[in-house]
Parts: C-alpha cells; structure tokens; sequence
C-alpha cells in the first residue's frame, strides 16, 4: 500500500501513518543521495568533496559485498583534500585452519585528478623505500590510468621508477600482519598467500584508478598520543621512551637516505625487513625527502621482538609519501633529521605542532628548539632528559655546521636506548624510567587506546569545518 503524499489511509493507525511518511522521506533521501554521488559523462571525480567520499564508501561497499571476495569493507578511516583511506578485512575461515583474527589492510585512492598523480608518484616511492623497518610497507597496488603526463605541480619520483599495471606482492610487510599466532607456516601459507591477494581483492573490477594496499598500523598516530596525553592530563612522558621514539625516526631517515631499491622482490626475504643501519663514513649521494612530517603521518605499529630497541615500545613508521622529493648530497638527510627533530619538540611539548620561534642562544649555538632550552621555556619540562634536550637542540641547530650528522645521530640513540634505564635517572626522575611505567604508559596510551578507525569514523561525522585538520591517516 503506497501514497506518496502520506494521506490518511483507511483502517491505518496514526502511528503506521507516521512510520509510512518516515520510511518514504528515507527513500527520497537516499535516492537523492545516489543521484549527488553518481558520475556525470567525462567525469572521473565528483566536485564535491564529501559526495566523492560518499561516492568511494558506496562503491566499495558493493565491491566487497560479492559472496567470493573473502574481504569485507569495514569503514573509512580517513580522507583528506585528494584522497580517501579505507580498512578492509579478511572474512574469518572456516573450517580446520579457521584464522584466529581479523586481518586488516589499508586500501587507498584518490579523490581528485590531482590526487591520481598524487598515488601514482606515491607508489613510485614506496616501491623504492621497501623493505626498510621503520616505513610502511606497501602490500600491493594497481595502477590502470592511461599514460599521461603529471601535472608541473606533482613533484615526480625519478624517471627510472617503473611503476608496472600488476603489482609486485611485497609479502615481507605481513610478518606483523598475517601471521599465525603460533607462528606455524603452514597458516600462513594455506590462508595468506599474498601471492593471489590481487585475484581474492578482485582489484581488476576497481580499475580505472589508481590505489595502494598498505599494511595497517593497529596503535594509531603520534597525534593520538599526544591527544590522549592531554585528555588525561599526563604530567610526564617517560624519556626512555622518547629515546625509542626518537630512534624510530632516525631509523627512517636512514631508511630514507639510503633507500633500499630492490629491483628484484622475488629475491628477498619475504617475509623480514630489514633494519636500518648506518656505516659511518658512507657517502650520502641524494635519498629521499618526505616532505610531509607531521604527527598524523607517523603510525605506531606491532611490537618487534628481534630487536632490543622495540622491547618497550612498539615500532613507529612513517606514512604518506606523496609529497616526496629526491634529495641531493646531504641535504635530503638534514631536511629530514630536521623535520623528525620538530616532531620531537611537538611531543616533548604536547602539541601537534612544534612551536615556530626564532633562533635562540644555547651554550655556542643558535637553535630554533626554544621551547625546551632554559633560554626558552625550558623551564616548563623540569624532568626532559637534560642529553635529550641537547641532542635535539642540536638537530635543529640555526647553522648546520653544529649539527650532529646523521651516523653521529644513530649512534648517540642506539646507545642511549640501551643503556639508558631507570638507574640513569637521580630520584625521584628515576620512579619515572622503571620498565614497569614505561610499560603501563605504553599499555594504556598506545595500546589500550580506541582504534585509529573508530576515532576517524567519529570525526568523519563532523562537519568540514569541525574537523580536525590532523586526523588524516594516510594524507
């Protein structure tokens, strides 16, 4: 029985009446909401931001609801001015080798023209950057746009990165991912073979743009934490974990500095990356430069037992590499220990920003590390490791002449995140730096914390306006 005008109908209750209206204006709503978010002739992206997220939702959707596709979509964990994350997960097994958890990866796409260069330069330099520890790995990736020329404003990965149509299965990155709990290779070879994670995605029926399979980093941003520290009111940050944090982050500068650039994956390990180390005395001839540092664009991931220096913290990578620029001499490596050494002030500090102030004396050296120095506002971080304070005031010395190079640099943090622990410290600094603290810390600011999906699900509801500029996980 239908009346569209939602007139009164003979032998129905006031009630049905108004449930009759209710499910009719949802239908209208919903038919025009197919109609905002469906594609005009000539168009690859709707002009409207928020209809193209709604348009990429819809289609992945339906994508991933076909019966043989052993994925499912789970949410949009963040978009930007160009692009739009999504999560995915493997659908639970059945039968004796039933997988024990949910298994996630992160899909990416663009949202403008701009966008679809943006990911193709993206996967350029993720292919160069693989393998390497403290770097998000790039799982897989199509890219079927038709050869074009990128746009003058799109920086480009070198010439000779040959990004092909069908992707290389950069299966080393599932060690944290998909693996079995007891660690059985016959799980992983009977239900993760990433060998065929392009035919079970069916990636083929989302050709026409380009996209990123990431390996999902389940503890969240840099951004979180220092969120999470603020809401509750966290006086301290233990220093031994800033030592470990700081040390990730070097890592990936040296990550940076001497990309791996494996042109035969098939030869690798597959399943181990490889730590990033330093030879003091190597020259650095160029590298790359992220370009992007900021604290939403550094991911905690899985603990990694292997090495000593994850023992307390879980390992910290960077993300989002579409802004990336080749760097030349050393000078693509002070620009990153440059831009790591501000992400540190940001956390030191509590914000997501590190304080811009003009150069200060501190001991025979100007430093824009204001806001940790006694000449600056040091005074407010009475319990900041006097050694860390010093090194990172280095780093963001005024002249580079006065700044640790970046073999000095990892050496000073493998040594200090070692041999530094709470014994280091005079009381009561020390009641601080226990191994107990730093992992209650952890525990409940890191691990314990909402997942990074539910916290951009909610802030995905806000208006454009409201939201919260460094919540965009992967942009």
């Amino acid at each position: 029985m239908s009346n569209l005008d939602g007139d009164w109908i003979p032998g129905w209750a006031l009630g049905q009446v108004e449930a009759h209206r209710s499910e009719l204006a949802a239908q209208a709503a919903e038919r025009r909401r197919l109609e905002n978010i469906a594609l005009r002739a000539n168009q690859r992206h709707l002009g409207i931001r928020i209809y193209e997220v709604e348009r990429h939702k819809e289609q992945l959707r339906n994508h991933f609801a076909i019966d043989d596709i052993p994925w499912e979509f789970e949410k949009v964990v963040g978009w930007g001015h160009e692009g739009i994350a999504a999560l995915i997960r493997k659908r639970e097994g059945t039968g004796k080798f039933r997988p024990r958890r949910n298994y996630r990866l992160v899909m990416k796409r663009a949202m403008t023209d701009r966008g679809d260069y943006r990911i193709r330069h993206e996967i350029g330099w993720y292919r160069r950057l693989h393998g390497a520890e403290h770097i998000a790995n790039m799982i897989s990736w199509r890219d079927d746009l038709a050869e074009a020329a990128i746009p003058a404003d799109v920086a480009t990965a070198n010439a000779t990165l040959d990004v092909d149509q069908l992707s290389i299965r950069f299966q080393h990155a599932m060690r944290g991912i998909f693996r079995s709990p007891r660690g059985r290779g016959m799980f992983k070879k009977k239900f993760l073979d990433l060998r065929k994670i392009d035919d079970e995605l069916q990636l083929l029926k989302l050709a026409g743009y380009p996209l990123i399979l990431i390996e999902y980093l389940e503890n969240g941003t840099l951004a979180r934490l220092i969120n999470r520290i603020n809401r509750f009111s966290v006086p301290h940050i233990p220093n031994r974990l800033l030592w470990s944090i700081f040390l990730c982050l070097v890592r990936a500068c040296v990550g940076m500095a001497f990309p791996l650039e494996r042109p035969e994956p098939d030869r690798l390990d597959v399943m181990n990356t490889q730590l990033e180390t330093y030879t003091p005395g190597a020259p650095i001839e160029g590298g790359v430069i992220h370009n992007y540092l900021h604290v939403g664009n550094v991911m905690f991931g899985d603990f990694n037992t292997k090495h000593r220096e994850h023992r307390l913290a879980p390992v910290l990578k960077l993300i989002d590499f579409g802004e990336c620029l080749e760097g030349e001499g050393e000078t693509g490596a002070y620009t990153n220990m440059h831009d790591v050494a501000r992400l540190m002030v940001a956390l030191i500090s509590k914000q997501l920003q590190a304080p811009v102030e003009l150069p200060r004396n501190y001991g025979n050296y100007h430093t824009t590390a204001v806001e940790i120095i006694p000449s600056g506002n040091g005074a407010k971080y009475p319990l900041l490791d006097t050694d860390l304070r010093d090194l990172v005031a280095r780093c963001l010395a005024e002249n580079a002449r006065n700044r640790p190079s970046l073999a000095e640099l990892l050496i000073i943090l493998e040594r200090a995140v070692v041999e530094k622990t709470a014994a280091s410290y005079q009381f009561p600094l020390s009641t601080y730096e226990t191994d107990e603290v730093v992992e209650h810390f952890v525990q409940h600011l890191i691990l314990d914390a909402p997942t990074e999906a539910d916290e951009e699900a909610r802030n995905l509801e806000k208006s454009e306006k409201d939201r919260d500029p460094v919540f965009r996980i992967y942009f």
